[in-house]
């Protein structure tokens, strides 16, 4: 199948784009957004002294940090809820008990999914990032105890001055079609650059209802939500979308 449909990924190449190329897209990526494990993870190593009896992973990056550095402690092995495909598949061949929902697109409905009870009177750990949202603190609050690390952190990238050039160029010819997201800090950055070149016929895509509330509040046209926090399937189902929507 062929399409004359463009997208702009704001994202650096993956799976997302590959298999929507694979589709017959022309797409196009964009990195504004950078994630980077801390240089200096000996917080992560003190907190993994102490036998939590639970740790939540949200991200991918958060998970390979995790792998790299847990350890079992005297036979103490804490259950890890994961959200999201890619944390789990880095994350299931730990010396550790996976708890995974493929279905949760969000902590909040990770946590629902178990219910408030699993967590009851325990002490978790929650590796995140210093952007990453406070649903797990918020939902657990007198339930259970949950110290935090923050072990990545996500800023704002550099990319190459002539190609942002280049792409403010294709938007004024309405060359994109479609522009997609994967978190609020892209959407954020994304605003940043081209908030004022933007047309009202540009389509945004977005994987999860956080992000795709700040694509709401950005004033984009959002046409399509994955539905679930996975890329495959959030290139497939825009695919089917722009294909026969």
């Amino acid at each position: 199948m062929s399409t004359d449909a463009s997208i702009l990924v704001i994202r650096k190449p993956g799976t997302f784009d590959a298999e929507l190329r694979d589709a017959g897209f022309v797409v196009e990526n964009l990195e504004l957004v950078v994630s980077k494990p801390l240089a200096d993870q000996s917080e992560l190593k003190q907190r993994l002294q102490i036998g939590y009896d639970g740790i939540f992973v949200t991200s991918g990056v958060a998970a390979a940090v995790l792998a790299e550095h847990f350890v079992p402690r005297n036979g103490n092995r804490p259950i890890i809820y994961v959200l999201g495909r890619r944390s789990f598949e880095i994350l299931e061949n730990m010396p550790a008990k996976l708890a995974y929902r493929p279905e949760a697109n969000t902590a909040d409905e990770l946590i629902t999914m178990f219910g408030a009870d699993e967590f009851e009177g325990k002490r978790l750990l929650y590796v995140r990032g210093n952007r990453s949202m406070n649903t797990i603190l918020e939902r657990l609050s007198g339930r259970a105890t949950v110290d935090e690390v923050v072990v990545y952190e996500t800023r704002a990238a550099e990319p190459d001055k002539d190609r942002v050039a280049n792409i403010k160029k294709a938007f004024a010819s309405d060359k994109f079609q479609w522009v997609c997201f994967f978190s609020p800090s892209g959407v954020e950055a994304f605003m940043d650059v081209f908030s004022s070149i933007v047309s009202n016929r540009l389509k945004a895509a977005a994987i999860g209802t956080t992000t795709a509330e700040s694509v709401r509040e950005a004033i984009l046209d959002l046409e399509f939500v994955a539905e679930r926090a996975d890329s495959r399937e959030f290139a497939r189902g825009l695919a089917d979308h722009i294909s026969n929507g």
